[in-house]
């Protein structure tokens, strides 16, 4: 479930702590040790720990160093100091430098079990990203989200990952299930939505990972999808992700599992292009549509140019005109109010672009309308 790194320079020292305490009861399932520190210190860099148990002297760098490297780097791994030595003065660093806990070799069980409890329980909360706007970042920066992937895949060659996407009342339920899995990331989407990242590595069986799901499929959607470890590939599957869940039912619950590879969006942009639609009279850039619906700006610029033949603001001043034409023809309302119905703030702008598409102003084109109609003027409308 949780992974721990153990640092210590005396190899017998790693043997009795990895031996001593009952890390599986409290979720710790994966232990690594090393006696190099600064291999430690690459590894902690390079892949995800919950925990890490440091030696406060070894030759090179000290766990006190080790602790603070992290720190510059923002790993944000719990770090535990192991000593052999009584020290306020260590105690008193490691804890400035945020360390969770000072333990006095040799560490026995009923010692430990106090602080194995605190570490469990705070490993949780410390998985689960609480920033909404963390998965907007990641759909929009490139680099960020490069950097966000790379340490999934650590010094292994990685073929895919998984995504799941789980929309629930009972999500904080469905999550402490989950961590059973092991997903090395939970990102909140909104208060019932989540994302939960999973590498090749993770500890579950096929199987017993679909019994479980299908375990919650009467009150959860789910929507699963595997992507390549790029930063585009991750982008584009999460967009695929929640322009699916945008598509569905409010109250929908079922497993959906979406192919592998390059997605067919169409059916998926089709529900973007209905909010559109709906809403063109408003203020909507490429960028509002990017966040609300979760996808990447240059994605979503291709997806129109792919599925309108159009840029995003030749789309939108298309649709805006071509309701302006219906009003102008089927009411008596002023060119002025006609131009704010459809979303020009701008009267003479309106004016301009217009007569630019259709070679007659606003004012002509409805003169020589044939089937323009005589209706009451809507002006109060």
């Amino acid at each position: 479930m949780y992974r721990v790194l153990l640092v210590d320079d005396e190899e017998i020292a790693l043997v009795s702590l990895r031996c001593a305490l009952p890390w599986e009861k409290y979720g710790f399932t994966e232990i690594v040790t090393t006696t190099d520190p600064q291999w430690a210190l690459t590894c902690l860099k390079e892949q995800q720990f919950d925990a890490a148990f440091v030696d406060i002297r070894m030759p090179g760098i000290s766990g006190l160093e080790l602790i603070s490297a992290a720190k510059q780097n923002n790993i944000s791994t719990f770090f535990v100091i192991v000593s052999g030595y009584s020290d306020f003065s260590y105690a008193k660093e490691a804890i400035q430098l945020g360390a969770l806990d000072y333990c006095l070799k040799p560490i026995t069980e009923e010692d430990a079990t106090p602080m194995l409890e605190r570490l469990s329980a705070r490993t949780l909360p410390r998985r689960l990203s609480h920033d909404p706007e963390l998965i907007s970042s990641l759909l929009l920066d490139h680099a960020a989200c490069e950097a966000w992937l790379n340490p999934f895949l650590g010094k292994h060659p990685c073929v895919s990952l998984t995504a799941l996407y789980v929309r629930s009342q009972e999500l904080m339920d469905f999550l402490q299930c989950a961590d059973g899995f092991s997903p090395n990331q939970v990102l909140f989407y909104s208060p019932q939505e989540a994302l939960l990242i999973w590498d090749p590595y993770a500890q579950h069986k096929e199987d017993a990972y679909f019994e479980f799901l299908e375990r919650f499929t009467p009150s959860a959607l789910m929507i699963s999808c595997s992507f390549e470890p790029t930063a585009e590939a991750f982008q584009s599957a999460i967009s695929h992700l929640l322009m699916e869940a945008h598509n569905r039912g409010e109250k929908e619950t079922r497993l959906v599992l979406l192919s592998t590879g390059s997605p067919e969006m169409a059916k998926y942009f089709a529900g973007l292009l209905a909010y559109v639609e709906e809403h063109y009279n408003e203020k909507l850039t490429l960028a509002d549509l990017s966040h609300r619906f979760g996808i990447n700006y240059s994605y979503l610029s291709q997806l129109f140019k792919k599925h309108t033949k159009k840029s995003f603001s030749e789309y939108l001043t298309t649709l805006r005109l071509s309701h302006a034409c219906r009003l102008l023809t089927g009411t008596k309302m002023k060119i002025s109010r006609i131009a704010e119905q459809v979303g020009f703030s701008d009267y003479h702008y309106f004016c301009n672009v217009f007569k630019r598409t259709f070679s007659v102003s606003p004012m002509r084109y409805r003169s020589e309308a044939p089937d323009a109609k005589e209706q009451t003027d809507h002006e109060a409308i």
